[in-house]
């Protein structure tokens, strides 16, 4: 038997159900297209680093990261209120320091050091990768100026391409902060960036 009122009642919870169905589909959409549903995933690269720390040296020296994991966005929510503190700046290297190693790095023959914080941000081209670590060594004496203790940490910025190839900068002694768009970002450094370039990924060593 056909009944009019329920046959009514049914069609309009469909078209409120399909609707739902709809909004919700054109939600998770828009997410994935802000990147902020899959992360990168493991990565190396490989690429030459020149003027190391500030030698002036013209010789390039092989320059190899390793990405093991990022952070998540609750940790990274975490360093943020950490930073908008007075003294911000040793809190973050101490929770630096008690966090797993996320990845590593190696400049030339030198020995692999371990990176503790890494995340990066979608961008134009491609995205930018930021891996920081506490800083392993005093900067040369001529770069002391102002007190090398208020520059706690060593960065290393990639910009990538769609392709994984890129550049980017290797900062020996600096600061960080999170800028309006909550991204980490180098706010002061103690000496110019040495430059990486021919920057590739490698795809055996994953």
């Amino acid at each position: 038997m056909y009944y009019p009122r329920l046959g009514l009642r049914l069609g309009r919870e469909f078209k409120f159900l399909f609707l739902l169905l709809l909004a919700l589909g054109w939600l998770m959409s828009a997410a994935a297209d802000e990147g902020e549903v899959t992360a990168p995933g493991p990565a190396t690269y490989s690429g030459k680093m020149m003027d190391v720390m500030g030698s002036g040296l013209s010789t390039p020296k092989d320059l190899l990261v390793r990405i093991f994991h990022y952070c998540s966005a609750e940790e990274m929510q975490q360093y943020e209120e950490m930073l908008s503190h007075k003294g911000g700046q040793k809190e973050l290297v101490e929770a630096i320091h008690k966090h797993e190693e996320m990845g590593q790095f190696r400049v030339g023959t030198d020995l692999t050091y371990s990176i503790r914080l890494i995340t990066w941000q979608a961008t134009g081209k491609g995205r930018r990768i930021l891996l920081v670590g506490n800083r392993y060594t005093l900067p040369s004496a001529d770069l002391r100026a102002r007190d090398p203790r208020d520059y706690p940490f060593i960065v290393i910025s990639l910009d990538i391409d769609a392709k994984d190839n890129g550049k980017g900068s290797h900062f020996e002694a600096a600061r960080l902060r999170f800028n309006k768009k909550h991204q980490l970002e180098v706010e002061d450094y103690l000496a110019q960036p040495s430059t990486i370039v021919s920057l590739k990924r490698e795809t055996h060593y994953n």
